[in-house]
């Protein structure tokens, strides 16, 4: 049996370290296996690739539920580690799995019968909606897979131990890289079922992903504590988990809803635009990675120190995530200025839609920094359990301010696509003061 990994000791640096670096690798395996069926499915035709399009979204509303349960978990079974009350922490990833279980149930209910009206009402028509409707429904049918597996993870992060999700997601693209074009083309005396074999091939490498995560989560002291009869519902329990996990999934769902505004706004401007900015995004994911990984490792440190009432460690380690964050940041900005451009010709060499993408990397570049201070700030929040602040500051930066500025300075001003990247970052300047001021203050009590 391995115990979880204790946090609270004095090696801060290790700790951190040890944890960022194989999440930031694991979200940069999870970036390459949503390129993976992107990629495949262009071998069938452009409308297979507009079919993934159109389901995104209803993919990232399953994702929302994930990650905001999943970091609610961490938060509460780090606490629980960290006051060495491990029976709770059995007890919490329980209820986690009842909720799962729930949020399953409601999504079979009404999103499923729904796929095909909603993909309609984002605009799919054809081959491609059809396609889109069909890969969504046995998502939505595969949704225990990803759910559960969350739970594991967020339970292992919660002891401290990042390299196990690594592992699972590297297993899986490669999975995933293998599965895609035999489901797809009907290799090896297969039928051949198009983009539902990408679908399909997606829920068998979360399947493996997911019981390699609960294997090694089944030998730490978090299992060893546990009893079946903890799955019984405790609405006191569920109720504490939904409370944590609104912030984070709010903020999920509002990341979502924040493309969809940018590209509406970008629509009515050039239709380059909006390809500069779907190509670009995707190398700003990249460029963000060890913003990921040093938040999900503050996470699981702050909930495991701030239950051991050690804030001032906390306080040392947050300082600490932001020096390494601010060095990366710089890093991938003077990357982003120097070979950003050569990056979006590889997608596409147009010479608007090689303007565009550039002008929005650079503002990215600065972006970045924000984006630090307001997910590190979140981190700790989170481990505080204090999750008001995260709410508001998502709604404000992810919705009600890019609007004002859009419309101010991309309309109003006819500032045009440059006062809509202008409009990005005057966002999240105040987001960012306020989550770090918030943080400092939850720490000094």
């Amino acid at each position: 049996m391995n115990t979880a990994h204790d946090l609270t000791d004095s090696r801060v640096h290790y700790n951190i370290k040890r944890i960022a670096l194989p999440a930031a690798i694991g979200f940069f395996g999870h970036t390459l296996y949503n390129m993976t069926d992107t990629f495949y499915a262009g071998y069938i035709n452009t409308a297979a690739q507009s079919a993934l399009t159109f389901s995104f979204p209803l993919y990232f509303l399953l994702l929302s539920c994930c990650v905001g349960l999943g970091q609610a978990l961490t938060a509460r079974i780090a606490n629980a580690i960290g006051k060495k009350r491990y029976a709770r922490a059995a007890y919490f990833l329980a209820q986690g799995i009842i909720l799962s279980s729930i949020i399953c149930l409601l999504i079979w209910l009404f999103l499923l019968p729904a796929t095909s009206s909603i993909v309609t009402a984002l605009g799919g028509s054809g081959d491609a909606a059809a396609w889109a409707t069909e890969y969504s429904r046995i998502i939505y049918l595969g949704s225990p897979l990803f759910l559960y597996a969350f739970m594991f993870n967020s339970a292992l992060q919660a002891t401290g131990n990042a390299t196990a999700f690594k592992n699972s997601v590297i297993a899986s693209v490669l999975l995933n890289i293998i599965l895609d074009p035999i489901l797809m083309f009907g290799w090896l005396g297969l039928p051949a079922m198009g983009v539902a074999g990408v679908a399909l091939a997606t829920l068998l490498s979360q399947f493996v992903g997911g019981v390699y995560l609960f294997t090694v989560l089944n030998k730490t002291i978090v299992m060893h504590r546990w009893r079946w009869l903890f799955l019984r519902p405790r609405v006191e329990i569920l109720l504490k988990l939904i409370k944590q996990a609104t912030a984070p999934t709010g903020r999920m769902i509002g990341i979502g809803l924040f493309f969809f505004l940018v590209t509406a706004f970008l629509g009515r401007l050039d239709n380059d635009a909006v390809a500069a900015y779907g190509i670009a995004i995707r190398i700003e994911q990249l460029f963000l990675l060890p913003t990921i990984g040093l938040e999900v490792a503050l996470l699981s440190y702050a909930g495991q120190n701030l239950a051991a009432g050690k804030p001032q460690q906390t306080r040392t380690a947050y300082l600490l995530c932001l020096r390494y964050g601010i060095i990366c940041m710089i890093i991938g900005a003077i990357f982003l200025v120097g070979v950003g451009k050569y990056f979006i010709q590889f997608f596409n060499d147009e010479e608007a839609v090689v303007e565009y993408g550039y002008n929005y990397l650079l503002v990215a570049a600065c972006v970045g920094n924000l984006y630090l201070f307001i997910n590190l700030g979140g981190a700790v929040l989170m481990g505080a359990l204090k999750t008001f602040d995260i709410f508001i500051t998502s709604l404000l930066r992810l919705l009600i301010l890019p609007i004002i500025f859009f419309w101010i300075l991309a309309i109003q001003l006819e500032l045009g696509v440059i006062g809509i990247w202008i409009g990005i970052l005057l966002a999240n300047i105040p987001a960012a003061l306020w989550m770090h001021y918030r943080c400092i203050a939850v720490l000094a009590k």
